[in-house]
């Protein structure tokens, strides 16, 4: 067979395949244009009537309950701890011992202090004794110049005998003022002396440790043998008295009051920030709470008379929020501004009070602002 037939052939084949595919395409096209189209699945949603009444949203918190009476013991008494009295939870009252710190050093410190105090009060004595009697030397002196004078102004008195007197005098006096300065200087050694023993006095008093107030052991630090330094915490004693409970809430939040086992408490800044997380202290009086315990509460978000929506029928795109009121089958889309919102649901700025929501989860929402037909689930 020629290669000109062969071609032919292969070209005729080409062309009726066009034919054929243009054919099926045309019937396509008609069965297409005959069918019915697709029908759209229905949204399945709620009606919800919304009214107008009084409304208190929240928004759970927590809270650790704290005293302001809690302690945390320390001594200013390095010394190895002898003894302790109290564990992890005991109850103490205050004034009652804890735990005894070995104060022997300090102890035999304020013993030969004692011993040297004793030394000075009799140096000191024995100068005073020495000082009358020149005291006494120099009245002496002085009286028996002053008649040496009226005879040597009669010529009965030479003056050697005079000049040796004053000498005798002046050397007196130094004597005198030397041994006053040496009794100042002992007696301000002696002061000195006094304040190292009243500090030493002040020190053995820590070496018992008592506690300050009524309250438990919540934390003990040291054991029998350890060493005690100063600022080295050894005990903390938790109170339950004068008990408070803090929480934080976040800087952008304007929370008033707080509300605890269903009644609302007023809450005060504590005026500490970490984080942009603020610390408060909830103001009242509470009773059968124990210092560290955590407390479910719960944050007022607002408070007042409007109208209260469920989460469910606000449809959030963005930085906007919608809901969908239906009007007798018709389904409107209203912008709205929140202007509160708590777990109990939302209060925002319009007037919908008496109006027909639609309620859903939020993907079905979304659909009905596409515009896809709704299926009420509850028919009333």
């Amino acid at each position: 067979m020629s290669v000109y037939v062969k071609r032919l052939i292969v070209f005729v084949i080409i062309v009726l395949l066009l034919i054929a595919g243009i054919g099926l395409l045309k019937k396509r096209r008609a069965a297409l244009a005959k069918a019915k189209p697709a029908s759209v699945v229905p949204a399945n949603v709620e009606k919800v009537v919304v009214k107008k009444g009084k409304i208190v949203l929240t928004i759970p918190a927590l809270g650790v309950v704290k005293s302001s009476e809690n302690a945390v013991l320390s001594t200013r008494l390095s010394g190895r701890v002898l003894k302790v009295f109290k564990q992890n939870g005991d109850l103490v009252k205050k004034g009652e011992l804890l735990a005894i710190i070995d104060d022997n050093d300090l102890r035999s410190k304020l013993s030969s202090l004692a011993i040297e105090k004793s030394n000075i009060n009799i140096e000191i004595n024995s100068q005073k004794a020495n000082l009358e009697a020149l005291k006494v030397k120099l009245a002496n002196l002085l009286d028996t110049h002053k008649r040496t004078k009226e005879l040597l102004d009669v010529k009965g008195a030479s003056i050697e005998q005079y000049n040796n007197e004053e000498t005798a005098i002046a050397a007196t006096k130094a004597q005198i003022s030397s041994l006053e300065n040496a009794i100042k200087g002992l007696k301000n050694k002696l002061g000195i002396l006094n304040n190292s023993i009243k500090e030493i006095k002040n020190q053995i008093t820590y070496a018992k440790i008592t506690s300050p107030i009524d309250g438990i052991i919540a934390e003990r630090f040291i054991n029998e043998g350890d060493m005690a330094m100063p600022g080295k915490p050894l005990f903390k004693i938790s109170s339950n008295n004068n008990l408070y409970i803090e929480t934080r809430i976040p800087s952008d939040l304007n929370i008033k009051t707080v509300i605890i086992d269903g009644k609302e408490y007023p809450i005060k800044s504590l005026n500490k920030t970490i984080n942009g997380i603020r610390t408060y202290k909830v103001i009242g009086t509470f009773k059968n709470l124990v210092e560290g315990e955590y407390i479910d509460l719960k944050l007022v978000t607002y408070k007042g008379e409007n109208v209260l929506l469920p989460h469910t029928v606000i449809l959030t795109k963005g930085d906007s929020s919608y809901v969908f009121v239906n009007d007798n089958g018709k389904i409107d889309k209203i912008k709205v501004n929140v202007i509160a919102s708590g777990s109990e649901g939302v209060v925002v700025d319009q007037d919908l009070s008496g109006k027909e929501l639609i309620s859903a989860m939020p993907d079905i929402l979304l659909r009905v602002a596409m515009g896809v037909p709704v299926h009420f689930l509850n028919k009333e």
